[in-house]
């Protein structure tokens, strides 16, 4: 609870956690990139041997929610707008 009232007089808010460094975090551009070149259709164990090739230490399922997370965000920027008023 203590922790709670001091991160408050700091001006943090409680419920935001820090972000933690992850093994994958040096890879991430290169993901994204391979996502957005392949239109969203690149596997992840296609992407996972070329970061493996590139140095990347971490496990395949690592690189699996990375680019699912990756496909996600590249989907959710290309999605249609509806129009109503365009029928």
């Amino acid at each position: 609870m203590a922790r709670y009232v001091k991160m408050r007089a700091v001006g943090q808010h409680p419920d935001q956690r820090r972000h933690r460094a992850r093994a994958i975090d040096d890879s991430l551009p290169k993901i994204e990139e391979l996502v957005v070149r392949s239109q969203g259709k690149i596997r992840a164990d296609v992407v996972h041997k070329r970061i493996v090739a590139m140095g990347f230490t971490g496990g395949e399922r690592t690189t699996r929610r990375t680019v699912a997370e990756a496909k996600a965000q590249f989907r959710a920027g290309r999605r249609r707008v509806y129009r109503p008023w365009a029928c």
